[in-house]
């Protein structure tokens, strides 16, 4: 299945006043990691932004950390 026809099975399941927004994708971070996600064009996986030395402010709570660290150590997405 792709990427496509996921978010379109997930839009039919919702009501049509909400299913909106999976057409748009959103990122919660500081505006100094913004910029340098701009910059880049990309999104790196938290540890990989920490080795390269791209992330400016880390905002995620240490729960949010360790369970990216546990469940999704090297999941990304790209601009």
């Amino acid at each position: 299945m792709t990427y496509r026809e996921i978010i379109e099975a997930q839009r039919k399941r919702q009501l049509k006043s909400r299913n909106w927004w999976s057409m748009y994708f959103y990122h919660f971070t500081d505006i100094r990691n913004a910029l340098n996600i701009i910059e880049k064009g990309w999104i790196y996986a938290r540890h990989k932004a920490s080795e390269e030395d791209l992330m400016v402010s880390d905002t995620g709570t240490v729960t949010l950390r360790f369970l990216t660290l546990m469940r999704q150590p090297h999941f990304c997405f790209w601009s």
